[in-house]
């Protein structure tokens, strides 16, 4: 049986708590925007193109490393997708099944197995993006004006460029703290 913790015993936490809460700090809103977008983008892909979001996530992915020459295995792109490596294999099981992605054995290492997107699932990408840019467009036109727009994706940018060495200074920060 869970003992109930007097309010009086941690007032700083309680209280920390409750601001986050009823503030929603910037890491909270983010979580959510990131939520309720992927809800709706993956909702409107299965409807009008039928691929999920995560399909669609990965075609776009291996057929970047296609352009740039490079090969994909398994558990690369179920890093990329943030999944584990069960989720990504039946994620290409589903997507082998559909002819838009086959799996390839290394020939110098037959253990090695690499993700190349078909033909026909490179055409599926491509009916695919308009919808996914549309929807995205749409959204962040009916939600800014054009300069908030415009200093959103400059926030945006500065968030993305500045995040790697941030942690790597916070990292470090609390590796000096021990």
């Amino acid at each position: 049986m869970v003992k109930l913790v007097e309010k009086s015993v941690y007032p700083q936490i309680e209280a920390s708590i409750e601001k986050m809460l009823s503030e929603k700090p910037p890491f909270i809103l983010l979580h959510q925007v990131k939520e309720i977008i992927d809800k709706e983008v993956d909702s409107r892909l299965q409807k009008e193109c039928q691929i999920t979001l995560t399909q669609f996530r990965a075609l776009a992915f291996l057929y970047h490393r296609m352009l740039r020459g490079e090969r994909v295995q398994l558990s690369e792109l179920a890093d990329i997708l943030r999944v584990t490596k069960g989720n990504v294999t039946g994620l290409i099981d589903r997507l082998r099944a559909q002819n838009y992605v086959r799996r390839v054995r290394d020939k110098g290492d037959r253990r090695r197995i690499f993700v190349e997107i078909t033909p026909e699932g490179l055409e599926k990408l491509k009916s695919a993006i308009p919808h996914f840019q549309n929807f995205m467009q749409n959204l962040m036109t009916t939600i800014f004006t054009k300069e908030e727009m415009m200093q959103f994706h400059k926030l945006l940018k500065k968030f993305n460029e500045k995040l790697p060495s941030a942690l790597a200074e916070i990292k470090e920060h609390k590796t000096e703290q021990h």
